[in-house]
Order: C-alpha cells, then sequence, then structure tokens
C-alpha cells in the first residue's frame, strides 16, 4: 500500500480536502499544477499520484504522459475528475493512468480506489 502520496490539482480547496482526507493515514504532499507535480515526481520518492483531469497548465493526460516518458510506469496514478470520465477513459489508459476517482472526494471512495491500485 502506498504510503507517500502526490496530489495534482490547480483548486486549492481540492487539494486541501484531498489532504485532510489522507493525512492521518499517509504522508500527502500537494501540488498546484501539472509541472509543479512532474518536479516533485522527479526529486521525491512518491508511491501513488492523485490527478485532477482538468487543469489549466496541462490536463491530467498530458501530466500522465509526462511522468510515463520522465519517470516511469511503476508510480499508480489515479485520475480525480467531477465529470464522466468514460468519455476520456480509452485515451487516459494508453497514456498510463491507473484508475479514476470521481469528485467530490468521498473517504471511502477514495480508499477504495487506493486499495484497487
Amino acid at each position: 500500500m502506498a504510503e507517500r502520496i502526490l496530489v495534482i490539482d490547480d483548486d486549492i480547496v481540492n487539494l486541501k480536502i484531498a489532504e485532510h482526507v489522507l493525512e492521518k493515514d499517509y504522508n500527502v504532499t500537494c501540488a498546484k499544477s501539472g509541472m509543479e507535480g512532474i518536479d516533485i515526481l522527479k526529486s521525491n520518492d512518491i508511491d501513488l499520484v492523485l490527478l485532477d483531469l482538468y487543469m489549466p497548465d496541462m490536463n491530467g493526460i498530458e501530466v500522465v504522459r509526462r511522468v510515463r516518458s520522465e519517470i516511469g510506469d511503476e508510480i499508480p496514478i489515479i485520475i480525480l475528475t467531477a465529470y464522466d470520465w468514460h468519455d476520456i477513459e480509452k485515451e487516459a489508459r494508453e497514456a498510463g493512468v491507473t484508475a479514476f476517482c470521481s469528485k467530490p472526494l468521498f473517504r471511502s471512495q477514495l480508499y477504495q480506489a487506493l486499495r484497487n491500485v
């Protein structure tokens, strides 16, 4: 099971919610953009990434592509989205997404996604 989780989301409220839900059981690091998240991944030991699908600097799928090409395939990546992810599932899986989790984040739903990966 993951011990160090990186949450990448441009929405500060969503970052704080994820951090609050996870901080009791995990070491949580937060990033406010895809580029910041990639930089953190390059310089830190991270076991799992929770990544917002829609961000202004680069969307979640592009972040996944960059992570997979620059860092590798070992780290599981869960896409977080408030939208129907079925429309982008094929493209996301091809990019290297491990799983999906719907927003708003509920502790039980998030922990189930973490157990599944």
